[in-house]
């Protein structure tokens, strides 16, 4: 595993400031103090989130902490290796409590919260435009989506008599994807992936083996039974769980392609993931729950 075990991480609280800006923006580093996370993400419409321990925190930060909707950003990574971007949203609510001779700051965050809770829809397109022209106007009331990711055939539906919305942009966003056997969510805080109920984001799929962090062998899952399935001979197995090292670079709605397992090598739609640490614990995992693909 070499550098595997050689983990580590950087959390940022508060927006550093934009380039060519002259506003002073507070913002603080951690890098060394012990911290606890578990970031959850899956592929539907409902927001990553970010539950995160912190220990023995200053004064100083924990005020900055304490600001209404302060950006949280987490990366993580190993040795010598570059650290990667895990999560990047907005605190929702936090704690500040004593244990023992311990100082625990306690804060859950989310991906795109107050994009989603504040923005609103209000878009009108003439006849003929397509599902994919929608979304992309109604991403334009995000503004803190950078990227839009988009595959799949609902999206060249055309709109023959136009289309207008006002409102909610999550349940704007909902509505259009749900119509056209699409789904959405938003990924690091900046990316917006949009793809077919039953298929994948078309990023590239990540390879694990038992060499490059696969932890034990995956377990079969099995899909409920269906009352209309017709062939009742049919085989029920629909994916594995599984879990590997952490691995920030696995995400709901992308592929794993798992290899030198004894009976689930394949490819699998990752449906929901859970990244969770302690820079102090022994735990630094990633657990996958996928389906067939």
């Amino acid at each position: 595993m070499g550098l595997k075990w050689l983990r580590k991480y950087r959390l940022t609280i508060g927006k550093p400031n934009v380039e060519g800006s002259t506003a002073t923006t507070q913002s603080v580093v951690i890098t060394e103090s012990h911290i606890e996370f578990d970031v959850s993400v899956t592929g539907d419409s409902k927001l990553n989130t970010l539950d995160l321990k912190i220990y023995n925190l200053s004064q100083s930060t924990i005020a900055i902490f304490d600001i209404e909707n302060v950006q949280v950003t987490l990366e993580v990574g190993y040795g010598d290796e570059p650290l990667v971007l895990l999560f990047k949203g907005e605190k929702t609510n936090m704690t500040t409590a004593r244990k023992g001779t311990e100082i625990i700051t306690t804060v859950k965050a989310a991906e795109g919260s107050v994009a989603t809770k504040e923005g609103v829809a209000n878009v009108t397109l003439p006849e003929g435009a397509k599902v994919r022209d929608v979304i992309a106007k109604l991403k334009e009331s995000l503004p803190e989506v950078k990227v839009l990711n988009m595959n799949g055939e609902g999206l060249d539906r055309a709109y023959n008599g136009g289309f207008s919305a006002s409102g909610n942009i999550k349940k704007a966003l909902d509505d259009i994807c749900s119509s056209n056997n699409l789904q959405w969510h938003i990924d690091k805080g900046d990316t917006m992936n949009v793809f077919p109920i039953n298929g994948d984001t078309k990023v590239k799929a990540i390879q694990l083996t038992p060499y490059n962090g696969l932890i034990n062998t995956p377990e079969k899952t099995n899909k409920e039974l269906n009352k209309l399935k017709k062939d009742i001979d049919a085989e029920d197995t629909a994916g594995v769980k599984f879990e590997c090292l952490l691995n920030p670079l696995i995400q709901a709605g992308g592929v794993v392609q798992l290899q030198g397992t004894f009976n689930s090598d394949g490819n699998y739609r990752v449906d929901k993931v859970t990244h969770a640490g302690g820079y102090e614990s022994d735990d630094w995992t990633t657990s996958v729950e996928a389906v067939n693909y």
